[in-house]
């Protein structure tokens, strides 16, 4: 098609990634609770990410194309007698292509998603036992003459991804939805299932105000997985920064913990 312009390395990507998806790619900082093996549990949760656009083409249509790259990293830091301790990481990278025409926007990506286990999961499981399962673990190692420890879970998977979304306006109102759909063509472990479908809202208010929601049905663990997010939102030349309340519901998303159900809430903020 004929390019009316070209240009390299642009501020901000054309596409905006779902605010409340729990995996989209930007940098933030969360307080968080949720249970484990029946106890209630407080964490840090950092996160470190960008999308990074690349190169944009635009035609006398509206349309742009924008090839980008996307790379984020969660951590999950405990807390031990005045320690944060690492308990697990995830990382993400991805190539995007974006594009934008009129009021619709989207992505197909490939992205590559993996988690690691780190010191403090250790520390974490051995905390969460209870007195009999330290006794039998003790049993069993001083009979065996073996050290057991938590089971690592070998999670890691590349997958091609649909996003498009439409963006009204009503009023001081800012209305974006979205569907996203995927498929996991390379999966650890093996045997789990392999789509993913979802959809969601952004609203926007002018005074800063804004709430998000996200829901899926991921077929690896066969849930329905719900997220949502609310606060104030600034947006600046160069970035937007939240302020906000969040709440998961669903099946835990953090490869380490995989399957496990969940309902958490934090507070922190968000910037990309």
């Amino acid at each position: 098609f004929s390019v009316i312009s070209f240009s390299v390395l642009d501020d901000k990507p054309i596409y905006e990634n779902p605010l409340a998806y729990v995996r989209s790619p930007e940098s933030g900082l969360f307080l968080k609770s949720s249970e484990y093996r029946g106890a209630q549990l407080q964490y840090l949760e950092a996160i470190i990410g960008r999308t990074i656009p690349v190169v944009l083409l635009q035609r006398s249509s509206d349309l742009k194309l924008q090839l980008g790259i996307e790379a984020a990293s969660w951590s999950i830091l405990g807390y031990d007698e005045g320690a944060f301790p690492l308990i697990t990481q995830d990382f993400l990278i991805a190539v995007p292509l974006m594009f934008r025409i009129g009021s619709f926007s989207g992505a197909l990506k490939f992205t590559h998603l993996s988690a690691h286990r780190s010191d403090g999961f250790d520390l974490l499981w051995e905390k969460s036992l209870t007195h009999e399962e330290k006794e039998k673990i003790k049993i069993i190692e001083e009979k065996e003459n073996i050290s057991i420890s938590p089971p690592i879970k070998n999670y890691s998977r590349d997958f091609l991804s649909f996003e498009i979304a439409r963006e009204t306006e009503v009023g001081k109102t800012k209305i974006k939805s979205y569907v996203h759909v995927g498929y996991i063509h390379k999966i650890f472990p093996k045997h789990l299932k392999r789509w993913f479908i979802g959809q969601g809202y952004v609203i926007k208010h002018s005074s800063g105000l804004f709430f998000a929601d996200d829901i899926r049905y991921n077929q690896d663990t066969n849930s329905f997985d719900f997220s949502v997010q609310t606060g104030w939102l600034f947006a600046g030349e160069y970035a937007e920064t939240r302020f906000c309340l969040l709440y998961y519901k669903g099946s835990d998303r953090r490869g380490m913990f995989l399957g496990r159900k969940m309902n958490e809430i934090g507070v922190g903020f968000f910037v990309r």
